[in-house]
């Protein structure tokens, strides 16, 4: 062991530091660590399974602040510099990172999640106190001045970002905050990130076209110079004491002397045990990938954590038959004739296809990939070849014995294999090509034996997931062809639902229709014939390619959202995701089989497999008996080390495979995995695993490149926080004021305080007595027995006074979350704000993403302000989604006319949707992905000016995400938007405005909203000086002789 782990022994990933005169605290193996930079001495501060992260010295170095997960949440922390134990400051919702401390020492500055979105920033008394908010709209980083009161700051949270190279209206400038007033240091190139302010300069670290310098710039204004060349190691996390600078470049800390420039790296060596690359075991239940049904559904094959496992169905051992350190085993499936086992392997560094016998012996190297993913395949029914799928999108027909293959067909705009199946006697394969004009499904045929294809489907429909019946009679297919809309009860619109039939085609004229009406006459017993001599090598009937959909039948499947479809045995089963469902021929009766999101057939058609999560179950299909699949407490080895060079790698392959533009922005994408590849060996946590990648993803300077963590080897369970919904103060009574009731929009009562859907005793002004059982005395946190609470019925008592004496008592239900109805407050107040600020003559819809949850507030919104003479859509803060076109064709409807209704004082017209006074669209640098394309629509579609600020620039997206061999998911930007006339466009420099206008830090705090009122002024002046009169029926008709 310990001369597998010699290669690993350099020092680790180095994160997050501050420094204290010789003392410099840091991060490593998610632990807090004290170090003497001179020395080299180093000691641990914290151990938890959490993440402890974010140290800061207080200003007398008796303190050090830092932001842990002891309690399954990350909170604020305070802890001895000398060691002791840690104090809990907060239990709130949303803490991010621990920054620094104010210029007295007496309370913590800390980094929140805010509404809208992006970061706020609160002090938070040691001595135990409510948050206190610093003035500030959003921020990404600040830097405490020498006065209470000043700092230095960043507005834009881009710096979390995996993008090098930025040119987005996110790039930052250094600000500070003297004296209260605000003013902007710098208008540099590139983007300039973690100011901090050391006697009269902000130093802080500008990036450059991939390049990172160290800069400063006088606190009273004038030229930036350059104190650090550029080079290509990344600069973040900038501290300092008062005297010297701290700051993370690649995986070291150094201490940089701004009076010598004299740059020291931190030369340690920490003595750990190493846990998170010690040798462990884990359940093979975690972590699970495909799997699959053996022949006669004895077994099931299963993906689990790079490692293959067989399972028994009821009695039997679990075993793990394939297995090796640092080697992602992916996709086992076992051959029809139960000889073979095929899987997919990264052993020689790209993904191929192997075999090897069904006891694991004889392995094969069946593909030699170059480059390029395989996805999935299917076998052959006579277990001589396998149906191969790659990331090119081609549809290969592999020889098993030989490695020998055939291109059968390129698909088009499919990052997972169409559904395809063989033909019992495997000559021919069904499968889907999607059709680029229509985006239909259209079923195809290939024919093995010839080398054709036959496109089968009359392409009137979108048909997909073409099987072919066991007895190789038939096909079915499942297809769009119950087209019959409603009527939306809102929208005015006509819907489509459960679109989805299910199809059965006799594969040749004389194959007889199972659903034909039978002749109820008794019938005649026919003449006993000796049976033929089967001979084996008679070729067996083809297909009959003329009038094929002529013959279709529609099966007595009631229509849905079908997803799949087999035949076996004269039963047809299908499954939308939710159920599976069975016909039986015969009888023409339709049954529930099971719940399931799909199912996977044994090759004798007796079985099916069910797989939802971890928990398999094996069907019988004729009695619909169920038996799990059991993983018998089965664990897995994990060497950490070699697992995460196999996911460093991976990820590259992944980027390489699927990024956007094969050209991968111009960058040398060998060369890039070689360099960073130089870091393994610092790696010591998933966490530093984490931070490699990003710094792989940053160099194809993109959006959308995100990796979600897999396995830290942590055993703490994650705690949800548990909120009021209401705003307190400390009152001197030494009780807390309830200073505000959040009540979100009022549409829903669930976006609301829990305290107002308790009854109507509740209101601003009074006392909070008591939470959880817990007296709610000032200098005691009155949630922190709210944490994991969520949704749980707990008391709070409430009093019109201070005391406790007749105090009411509510039963409550504390949310996870308060943010959605603080979102929604607060674009309650900008409507509020809009009425009055127009007489009520203009109304206010804000868009805060583009998902289904943002489709259902845009209506809300809309539909009860069609009223206003014209609107603001404020798609500021907007993190996309993808509905942007469903909002922009309302937008865009306009009206043609009315009709009326004898006595009816009102009117209706077929363009029930339309607005048609004048809109404005306000933007800024926050709005990313769709929340671009949704301005950038609305200026296509000329509805009004744009105003705000440049977009961030993030229009790739990247989906579905590529899992890693620990559960991890790697987002990797695999699609981009381009028009016909320009080209490129969004992606880099964002989507400009009309009428450019700063949101101003200032302005914030004096309560104005500069954007918001350039549009009100905009938008006012389009409007006549008084309300226009309602349109009004013209006169009635004269029709008689001689009338018009």
């Amino acid at each position: 062991m310990f001369l597998s782990l010699a290669g690993y022994l350099q020092t680790p990933f180095l994160r997050y530091p501050d420094i204290y005169h010789d003392q410099v605290a840091f991060t490593s193996e998610g632990d807090i660590w004290i170090g003497n930079w001179r020395t080299g001495e180093t000691k641990r501060l914290t151990v938890d399974t959490g993440v402890e992260r974010d140290p800061s010295f207080s200003p007398d170095g008796k303190w050090i602040s830092f932001s842990g997960e002891y309690d399954g949440t990350r909170q604020a922390y305070i802890i001895p510099s000398t060691g002791g134990i840690p104090r809990k400051l907060t239990s709130i919702e949303g803490v991010r990172t621990v920054t620094s401390w104010t210029q007295d020492g007496k309370s913590i500055v800390t980094r929140l999640t805010g509404f809208p979105t992006n970061y706020r920033y609160v002090t938070v008394p040691i001595a135990g106190g409510l948050p206190k908010d610093v003035p500030l709209e959003f921020a990404s980083h600040i830097s405490m001045g020498p006065t209470e009161g000043d700092f230095a700051f960043t507005r834009f949270n881009r710096w979390s970002m995996a993008w090098f190279n930025y040119i987005g209206g996110m790039a930052n400038q250094i600000w500070i905050r003297q004296g209260g007033k605000f003013k902007e240091l710098t208008q540099l190139s590139g983007t300039s990130e973690f100011p901090v302010w050391l006697k009269d300069r902000i130093y802080f670290a500008n990036e450059q076209g991939a390049k990172f310098s160290l800069m400063s710039v006088p606190v009273a204004g004038g030229k930036p110079r350059v104190e650090i060349e550029a080079s290509p190691l990344e600069i973040r996390e900038l501290s300092t004491d008062g005297e010297k600078l701290v700051f993370e470049k690649g995986t070291e800390v150094v201490v940089f002397d701004p009076a010598s420039k004299a740059q020291k790296p931190l030369d340690i060596a920490l003595a750990s045990d190493l846990i998170h690359m010690q040798r462990h075991q884990v359940p093979s239940d975690k972590v699970i990938g495909n799997v699959s049904i053996t022949p006669t559904g004895k077994r099931v094959l299963v993906e689990s954590r790079g490692q293959v496992l067989s399972l028994p169905v009821g009695e039997g051992e679990a075993k793990i038959w394939k297995a090796k350190p640092g080697v992602r085993y992916r996709t086992p499936s076992m051959s029809p004739d139960a000889k073979l086992i095929a899987y997919f392997g990264d052993e020689a560094r790209e993904m191929n296809l192997y075999v090897a016998n069904a006891d694991g012996t004889g392995e094969r190297q069946i593909t030699h990939e170059k480059n390029g993913q395989l996805v999935y395949y299917i076998w052959s029914p006579d277990s001589k070849s396998v149906l191969l799928y790659d990331s090119k999108m081609r549809v290969r027909l592999v020889d098993v014995a030989t490695g020998s293959e055939k291109l059968i067909r390129t698909a088009s705009l499919a990052w997972a294999m169409p559904l395809s199946s063989f033909s019992p006697d495997s000559r021919y394969i069904a499968t889907t090509a999607i059709s680029n004009s229509t985006i239909f499904g259209q079923v195809e045929i290939y024919d093995t034996k010839t080398g054709k294809t036959e496109v089968v489907s009359d392409k009137l429909a979108s048909d997909a997931a073409a099987e072919f019946s066991r007895d190789g009679n038939y096909l079915v297919l499942l297809s769009t062809r119950n087209l019959l809309p409603e009527w939306d009860m809102i929208l005015n619109q006509l819907n489509t639902s459960n679109p989805v039939i299910a199809l059965l085609v006799p594969l040749r004229s004389d194959v007889p229709n199972p659903l034909a009406p039978k002749d109820g006459s008794e019938p005649v017993k026919p003449e006993e014939k000796k049976p033929e001599e089967k001979n084996a090598d008679a070729e067996k009937p083809g297909i009959e390619f003329d009038g094929f959909m002529d013959r279709r039948i529609e099966l007595p499947i009631p229509p849905g959202k079908w997803r799949q479809i087999s035949m076996v045995d004269g039963k047809v089963l299908v499954a939308d995701g939710e159920q599976i469902k069975v016909l039986e021929l015969a009888s023409k009766s339709v049954n529930d089989l099971t719940s399931g999101p799909g199912f996977n057939l044994s090759t004798d058609g007796k079985k099916l497999l069910v797989a939802e999560g971890a928990k398999f179950r094996v069907i019988d299909i004729d009695s619909g008996a169920a038996k799990p699949a059991s993983f018998g407490g089965l664990r897995l080895t994990v060497e950490p080390a070699r697992e995460w060079e196999n996911i460093y790698w991976d990820s590259w392959r992944l980027l390489r495979d699927y990024f956007y533009v094969e050209n991968m922005h111009g960058v040398d994408w060998n060369a890039i995995g070689e360099r960073y590849s130089k870091f393994l060996p610092n790696v010591h946590s998933r966490d530093d695993l984490d931070e490699l990648i990003r710094w792989l993803q940053a160099e194809l300077g993109s959006s959308h490149q995100y990796i979600a963590p897999g396995d830290r080897n942590d055993t703490k369970a994650r705690v949800a926080s548990g909120g009021l919904g209401i705003d307190i103060a400390e009152d001197p009574s030494g009780f807390y004021k309830i200073t505000k009731l959040i009540r979100g929009d009022r549409f829903r009562t669930a976006d609301r305080s829990p305290l107002l859907n308790a009854g109507p005793k509740v209101t601003e002004g009074m006392f909070l007595i008591e939470v959880a059982g817990v007296p709610a005395k000032v200098g005691i946190d009155p949630f922190e027995n709210l944490l994991g609470r969520a949704g749980q019925v707990v008391s709070v008592k409430v009093n019109s006074r201070p005391t406790a004496e007749g105090a009411t008592t509510l039963m409550v239900k504390p949310v996870a979350s308060e943010n959605r109805m603080r979102k929604l407050e607060w674009a309650e107040q900008n409507r509020k704000y809009v009425t009055e600020k127009t007489n009520g003559r203009i109304g206010y819809i804000y868009v805060g993403a583009m998902g289904e949850l943002d489709m259902r507030d845009f209506i809300i919104q809309f539909l009860a302000q069609r009223d206003k003479e014209a609107i603001v859509f404020d798609d500021r803060f907007n993190n996309g989604g993808n509905i942007q076109e469903a909002i922009n064709r309302i937008l865009s409807s306009r009206l043609s006319g009315f009709f009326n209704m004898r006595n009816s004082k009102e009117q209706f017209t077929r363009q029930q949707d339309f607005f048609d006074g004048p809109m404005a669209c306000l933007i800024n640098e926050f709005d990313i992905s769709c929340g671009e394309e949704f301005p950038h629509r609305f200026r296509d579609l000329k509805l009004g000016p744009i105003i705000g600020r440049r977009t961030m620039g993030g229009e790739v997206g990247s989906d579905p995400g590529w899992p890693l061999i620990d559960g991890g998911t790697i987002m990797v930007p695999n699609y981009g938007f381009w028009s016909p006339t320009k080209g490129w466009e969004i992606e880099g420099r964002g989507v400009e405005p009309d009428i450019d206008v700063p949101s101003d830090p200032a302005a914030f705090v004096q309560g104005r909203d500069p954007q918001m009122d350039k549009a009100l002024e905009v938008l006012m002046k389009k409007l006549p000086a008084t309300p226009p009169a309602p349109a009004t029926q013209p006169k009635d008709r004269v029709r008689s002789r001689g009338g018009r």
